[in-house]
């Protein structure tokens, strides 16, 4: 009696081969998933974290920089409004330096007023009046104050406002040749322009 020998299926064979393919893909699936939970959690194992011990420390750092905050806000306002209230008393008592000095000016009027009462003499007036502008004057030199337009000096439209011209030959081309009325500067900014009569050629 003979035996015969089986014959593997090819169909078989072909099955155990996908079977084997599909197992070791799985695998290495699987150990990629492995890889990659291992290492985020290698990650989340290197952020810091609040121990028990620490968080009370934390909140008390929070509270005093909150504290911190408030006080500066508080001592803002306060500068602030503080600011606001030197400002408007400046405002309201910035001529108080000048009435000071003006004041002798004021007392030397009153003191020509009555001498005036008492005489006739028309001289002794213009002395008071020239004594006073010029006492005044000086006062306000002091502080800045200074006069625009001299005739002879060239004529100059940030300075002089020409109401009337005229040829000349005694003065050149745009020249100042009358004051009307004089200008006033203080320091670098002109309070009022000179009202002139200037030059031109004929």
């Amino acid at each position: 009696m003979s035996l015969k020998q089986s014959r593997p299926n090819p169909a078989e064979e072909q099955s155990e081969v996908n079977l084997t393919e599909d197992q070791e893909g799985a695998e290495a699936v699987a150990k990629e998933d492995q890889v990659q939970t291992d290492f985020s959690e290698e990650e989340l194992a290197d952020e810091p974290m609040l121990t028990d011990s620490e968080a009370p420390g934390i909140h008390e750092e929070l509270a005093e920089s909150k504290d911190r905050l408030l006080r500066l806000a508080a001592e803002y306002d306060n500068y602030r409004k503080r600011t606001i209230r030197e400002k408007e008393e400046l405002a309201r008592y910035a001529s108080a330096s000048l009435m000071e000095k003006l004041l002798p000016v004021l007392d030397t009027i009153e003191r020509g007023v009555l001498f005036n009462e008492k005489t006739e003499s028309l001289e002794s007036v213009k002395e008071g009046l020239i004594k006073i502008h010029k006492q005044l004057f000086d006062i306000l030199n002091k502080e800045g104050l200074d006069t625009i337009a001299e005739a002879g000096e060239p004529f100059d439209v940030n300075l002089h406002m020409a109401v009337m011209q005229e040829t000349s030959d005694q003065y050149p081309d745009q020249t100042v040749m009358q004051v009307f009325e004089k200008g006033y500067r203080l320091k670098d900014k002109i309070l009022r322009h000179a009202k002139v009569k200037d030059s031109t050629e004929g």
